[in-house]
């Protein structure tokens, strides 16, 4: 990053200047801590009378050395036994005094002094750079987010200027079928009043509205791709800016002790380390606030710890969730595009069940997270996709490392569309009012229900597993609960691997209908009417289609023809 670049050449001055001081205080406080600091006396033991034989006395071995304050002590005593201090040390008059050794390193204090100066000044200019650092960090962010704007504000100019010639284009085309149409009746003087070929001018209006249809078609498809430039500019934004205002605490280790306590007095808790083996297919459920999405990603951060996947979030609502963005999660918005890609997923299922054990090895795993699941049931045109991919998914989807992890304000199996016993094959995560829900069962008295209801962030996990308590893995910590505003803690980084599968995309749905349907509209030999194509397509695809691809495909056989 530019920033990055123009800090670091402007810091390495500092950089330099600082680590030269913080090498030179360490050798000063290494060197004052060398030598001796004060000077000492050698002497021996001697006797006053026999000085004819003082080297019997004085030999190598029996010369002592003593400090020269200790060697003056008896100066400072009392004569007064009485108020000389318990063990008083004063030489023997047989002390004899040799020579005097001058200390090596009289000044090490002043060495020390000077050590504590330069370290100090060493990480005062530190602190002073990452001080600088971070107003240049906030300074940079502010000018990239202004950056974005502007470009997503000429991204908008760009779209308006293309609707205005959409909408010209269609105005000049319907002058030129009312022209025509006044055309097809004349007079000619010589001969009076004659009808003018009837059919010529209806095959110039069919053509007139063939070429605004196609020309309606590319103006679309340029206004998607503008929504989408948009889109992606307004996504970087957002999760540009989320960096510099919320930061995610990551970790690379679970707090066991605080996850997974055990059993607590009357009360037991459900032991996160079972979740590999448990999840089969898992169901995040709550109210709004609870951290769905954060135990989500938390989940899967646990179950890539020891083995990496490729990672898909499929949410309605990816424009104001975040945490994709933060975490490098590809998301898929459009309702549309998400019905496909159940599709896909569905079909990459079928392909792996025919796999051996061997091959079926070598796949990487798939982690799906299926975000507002009621959501999707209301605008898909086919809502028995969404029961089809919980139904399979959910039940031999981990067979084949396929994990689809569903995300809802409800876990009720009606607002799911499938059966109870179809949801009880996950494993059920109920948080705050989803959780308080099914503490309803228990007694006014249960510890278990009084536990549930005193918590800000409750947590229940059931269905695959028996109905347990168990600590919120990412707002646990909490004792106030706040729709929006508390972020998640402990998040583990979830360990991806590139996307290979198949993805939806805007072409696949534009061009989404099976060439029997093509076949059979060369057999009527005339362009079918969209109700026409709408029934013949529910009877030969099994499920009814969208608006959008029965127009496209109306579309494509009037170009066609």
């Amino acid at each position: 990053m530019d920033w990055l670049k123009l800090f670091k050449q402007q810091n390495q001055f500092s950089t330099g200047l600082a680590i030269a001081l913080s090498v030179t205080g360490l050798g000063l406080s290494v060197y004052s801590l060398s030598g001796t600091k004060y000077d000492v006396i050698e002497f021996c033991f001697k006797p006053k009378k026999n000085n004819n034989r003082a080297a019997k006395y004085c030999t190598q071995d029996k010369q002592y050395i003593i400090p020269e304050g200790y060697w003056r002590q008896e100066n400072y005593v009392p004569t007064n036994p009485r108020f000389q201090p318990q063990g008083t040390f004063i030489l023997s008059d047989k002390a004899t005094r040799l020579r005097t050794i001058p200390a090596t390193n009289p000044d090490a204090k002043n060495w020390a002094l000077g050590s504590l100066i330069l370290l100090s000044s060493s990480t005062l200019l530190t602190s002073k750079r990452l001080q600088r650092y971070k107003r240049e960090f906030v300074a940079y962010f502010e000018q990239l987010k202004t950056d974005l704007n502007q470009e997503i504000q000429v991204n908008e100019q760009q779209r308006e200027i293309t609707t205005h010639k959409i909408a010209v284009e269609t105005e000049y085309i319907k002058d030129r079928v009312t022209r025509n149409d006044q055309i097809t009746r004349i007079k000619d003087k010589s001969e009076g009043e004659r009808e003018f070929d009837r059919e010529q001018a209806e095959k110039q209006n069919q053509l007139a509205e063939y070429q605004r249809l196609l020309q309606l078609a590319k103006f679309k498809a340029e206004i998607a791709k503008l929504e989408a430039e948009e889109a992606k500019h307004r996504s970087e934004a957002n999760r540009l800016l989320s960096a510099v205002s919320v930061s995610l605490e990551l970790t690379e280790e679970i707090d066991y002790e605080a996850l997974c306590p055990g059993k607590v007095g009357e009360l037991e808790f459900y032991d996160w380390r079972d979740l590999v083996d448990d999840a089969v297919g898992i169901i995040v459920a709550g109210n709004s606030g609870s951290g769905k999405t954060s135990v989500a990603v938390w989940v899967a951060g646990w179950l890539t710890k020891d083995e990496p996947a490729q990672v898909l979030a499929l949410d309605p609502h990816a424009n104001v969730n975040i945490l994709w963005g933060e975490l490098g999660i590809h998301a898929i918005s459009d309702f549309p595009l998400i019905e496909q890609q159940l599709i896909l997923l569905i079909e990459l299922l079928d392909s792996r069940r025919e796999l051996n054990k061997q091959q079926l090895d070598l796949e990487p795993t798939i982690i799906v997270f299926g975000d507002e699941i009621n959501a999707c049931l209301d605008s898909f045109s086919n809502k028995e996709i969404i029961e089809l991919a919980l139904r399979r998914l959910g039940s031999e989807g981990r067979k084949y490392k396929i994990i689809f992890i569903a995300l809802n304000q409800s876990s009720n199996a009606n607002d799911l569309n499938i059966s109870a016993q179809m949801r009880n094959n996950y494993l059920l995560i109920a948080l705050n009012a989803t959780a308080r829900q099914l503490a309803k069962q228990w007694k006014k008295d249960d510890p278990r229900k009084k536990h549930v209801d005193e918590l800000a962030y409750s947590c229940i996990v059931s269905g695959a597993v028996p109905e347990s308590l168990a600590i919120h893995p990412t707002h646990h910590t909490y004792k106030q609960f706040k729709k929006k505003g508390n972020k998640p803690k402990g998040l583990l980084q979830i360990n991806q691997l590139p996307l290979t599968i198949p993805l939806a995309s805007p072409e696949d749905i534009q061009t989404d209908w099976h060439k029997d349907l093509v076949a059979w509209a060369d057999q009527l030999g005339k362009v079918p009417t969209p109700d026409l194509i709408k029934e013949k397509w529910e009877e030969m695809m099994g499920h009814m289609p969208s608006s959008k691809q029965v127009e496209l495909l109306h579309e494509y056989l009037l170009n066609r023809n």
